[in-house]
């Protein structure tokens, strides 16, 4: 999962914004702001912004059994603050939080997109995770 989303992004972003898909070894605080635990999910990759002055963050999450609403409402409760905290801060940002994608794949993984280009990346991945 961690490729699919590497292989998304500008090498520039690669190197901006770390993919952590050890889901144990991810810190609280990236959980925190996702707004569900290492528990809540059987496989995870993520790359979140915590600096306060980007709306970014990739989430590709395979909730474990009875807890995908949990995943995708902490991921929808992530969309909602970004938009809340850029509304009236950096109109540009607002625009990335406002246009972010947060979809169930068939097979249930839940994947969140809130960057640049949101269609373009959310496209990449799903191909890459197809593939």
């Amino acid at each position: 999962m961690a490729d699919a989303i590497t292989s998304a992004r500008t090498d520039e972003e690669n190197e901006a914004y770390p993919v952590f898909s050890d889901k144990a070894a991810i810190e609280d605080a990236y959980y925190q702001v996702v707004g569900f635990t290492a528990a809540d999910v059987d496989d995870i990759a993520m790359s979140v912004s915590l600096i306060n002055v980007k709306a970014y963050g990739i989430v590709i999450a395979k909730p474990a059994e009875g807890c995908a609403d949990t995943v995708k409402a902490g991921l929808q409760a992530f969309i909602d603050t970004q938009c809340n905290n850029f509304e009236t801060y950096l109109a540009d940002q607002y625009e990335i939080a406002k246009n972010a994608k947060l979809e169930t794949l068939d097979d249930g993984t839940i994947v969140m997109v809130m960057c640049a280009n949101a269609d373009t990346v959310y496209d990449a991945i799903v191909a890459a995770l197809a593939a």
